[in-house]
């Protein structure tokens, strides 16, 4: 535990209750989502960014499901912060993508639902 206490965590937005270490980011360079949107008959988009860690601690996953994401069709779980039930990703069970194979049991959380602890 001394460990943890002296990593760079993040932490669940609501709560802020440690939920991952920034050691365990394998990218941070992820689309989660991806939005399209007119204003004043412009067209713009909006990313949402993600965070694929291979490790992450107190969430919780729901029920699995099978999803079309950007990049693939995946068997996935959201997770949610254990303390405050938020729900900040989810993770990668099964990948029905032979070159997506190495999500499979990662988390992707979103950059907007994890703030910086201990930094």
């Amino acid at each position: 535990m001394a460990d943890v206490i002296h990593s760079r965590l993040y932490a669940c937005y609501n709560c802020h209750n440690y939920v991952a270490l920034h050691d365990d980011i394998i990218s941070k360079d992820y689309v989660v989502q991806c939005m399209s949107f007119i204003i004043v008959g412009r067209r713009g988009y909006h990313h949402r960014i993600g965070f694929l860690f291979s490790h992450t601690m107190n969430l919780v996953a729901g029920p699995k499901e099978v999803r079309q994401m950007i990049t693939s069709w995946y068997t996935a779980s959201d997770v949610a912060c254990s303390d405050c039930g938020k729900v900040l990703g989810w993770q990668y069970v099964k990948a029905h993508n032979e070159s997506q194979k190495f999500k499979e049991s990662k988390f992707m959380l979103e950059k907007s639902k994890i703030v910086k602890n201990n930094w």
